[in-house]
């Protein structure tokens, strides 16, 4: 995780932001929806009191990420924040079933009357306020590698299409479309599932070790560079809050010194991390290569290497 100049003090003063503008515009979608009439723009509201119960947990994830590795808990704390973003992926799920519900309701027994024009200032204000968070997230999910601040990210956005069926129903409304404020609570609602659902699957996959894609052959790549390694097998990757920890084994010549293996290990771990930034762990285990297989595969890779030279 990047954690020099300014970044950390910006991600943890834009996740307090996002926290208090959350809450603020949950305040005033929820009293502007029930007090002007407008059923989209109070599920909208749910929505962004949904985005503001995600943000602490991001907060809060963060803060025990940033703890160090102790006894119970040797390989670090950074799982938290997958934790934390999972559970926004929970709390947005939810939220967005309870929408719909309501919504549903609404529009069997019969829609509201007819949204009064504020709703629609509401709508358009929080279009522009969620469009720059979105994008200030995301921008912190990039530089800082936060699974958290991703689900920020994802959130908003969320919320500005929240916001702008919102606006729809409102406009629709206005125009005396008496089920259109409902059905677009309804849109609103779908918004909400498609979200959680995207950023409880995405988290849950490193929550239960899965496999960091697109990194294997690099990695292969980088061990099989290394002048001793014949083979390289049982290659196996998971995250770690924004790394990656590396297990791998590798054959070397049977003849071949503790000593001497034990270098080459080390040279392959080098040039894993060189391979890999991210790679914050590499656990190399050496084996003797297997007799009869690794001589063909070892003068092909080097022909191929003295080739591109």
């Amino acid at each position: 995780m990047a954690r020099a100049g300014g970044g950390p003090v910006t991600g943890w003063r834009l996740a307090w932001w996002t926290l208090i503008v959350n809450l603020g515009l949950a305040v005033l979608k929820i009293v502007g929806g029930i007090v002007f009439r407008s059923q989209a723009v109070l599920a909208d509201g749910v929505h962004s009191l949904s985005d503001a119960a995600g943000s602490g947990a991001v907060l809060y994830g963060r803060r025990v990420a940033a703890e160090p590795p102790d006894e119970e808990h040797p390989y670090g704390h950074e799982k938290a924040e997958s934790v934390a973003a999972f559970a926004v992926g929970v709390i947005l799920l939810a939220a967005g079933m309870t929408v719909a519900s309501d919504a549903i309701g609404r529009l069997l027994r019969g829609a509201p009357g007819t949204p009064a024009l504020p709703a629609l200032g509401i709508a358009v204000f929080g279009i522009g306020i969620k469009e720059l968070f979105y994008r200030l997230n995301l921008h912190a999910a990039k530089s800082l590698g936060s699974s958290g601040f991703m689900a920020s990210a994802d959130d908003s956005r969320a919320d500005v299409w929240s916001s702008a069926a919102a606006l729809v129903g409102v406009v629709l409304g206005r125009f005396g479309v008496r089920w259109g404020d409902p059905a677009m609570a309804l849109a609103v609602s779908a918004l909400l599932v498609g979200s959680g659902a995207k950023v409880a699957r995405d988290n849950l996959h490193e929550l239960l070790e899965g496999r960091t894609s697109g990194l294997d052959e690099t990695l292969r790549r980088a061990a099989l560079s290394v002048l001793g390694v014949r083979e390289v097998h049982d290659l196996r990757t998971r995250t770690m809050g924004s790394h990656v920890l590396v297990d791998l084994k590798i054959g070397v010549d049977g003849r071949m010194s503790v000593r001497d293996g034990h270098g080459v290990a080390q040279a392959v771990a080098t040039a894993v991390h060189v391979a890999a930034p991210a790679v914050r762990e590499v656990l190399v285990h050496v084996n003797p290569a297997e007799a009869g297989r690794w001589p063909a595969e070892e003068r092909e890779r080097r022909a191929e290497g003295g080739a591109a030279e």
